[in-house]
């Protein structure tokens, strides 16, 4: 039972990938999310929304998605610049939900199958419990994981590093 609950913590978490970059190339982030909707953090603490980023030496730009009005902040508030992609969540969560899914449906379809005894039935016993139930993880885990993964997507986070002094 634990095991089940810590696979599916796993598939829950989603994936981040962070990327530490200095203030000279702040830049870079506007390259990696390419006009999509971000989530800035700021030094004290707040979480912006925003669309369009823009990152200049001294300052930053983005659109708020709900009011549309230009939001500026000094590139030095700035810690860190997350964007999620739906649709690499999705993939990964297709693969962990392959990998996870028949692994698991074999072990619990092997488990919870009982042997032939005295009036043998076609596919029973064991090996043909774990074969139903790999099938069983194989029809269920991957379209699980792909929407679980398209749901919570694949976050990267970008950090900026504080100017050096």
């Amino acid at each position: 039972m634990r095991l089940a609950a810590l696979l599916c913590l796993l598939v829950l978490s989603g994936c981040v990938a962070t990327t530490q970059l200095a203030p000279a190339d702040a830049a870079h982030v506007v390259r990696l999310t390419n006009g999509k909707s971000v989530v800035v953090r700021l030094v004290d603490g707040r979480s912006l929304r925003g669309r369009s980023l823009r990152i200049d030496a001294d300052s930053a730009s983005w659109v708020d998605p709900e009011t549309g009005a230009l939001e500026r902040v000094a590139t030095a508030d700035i810690t860190r610049v997350t964007r999620t992609r739906h649709w690499s969540g999705a993939v990964e969560g297709f693969g962990l939900g392959l990998v996870i899914g028949v692994p698991l449906g074999a072990a619990l379809g092997a488990l919870g199958s009982e042997s032939c005894g005295e009036d043998p039935l076609y596919f029973c016993g064991r090996g043909w419990g774990a074969v139903g139930g790999g099938f069983g993880g194989l029809v269920t885990g991957p379209p699980l994981g792909l929407l679980i993964g398209a749901a919570v997507g694949r976050r990267e986070r970008y950090v900026l590093a504080p100017p050096a002094r």
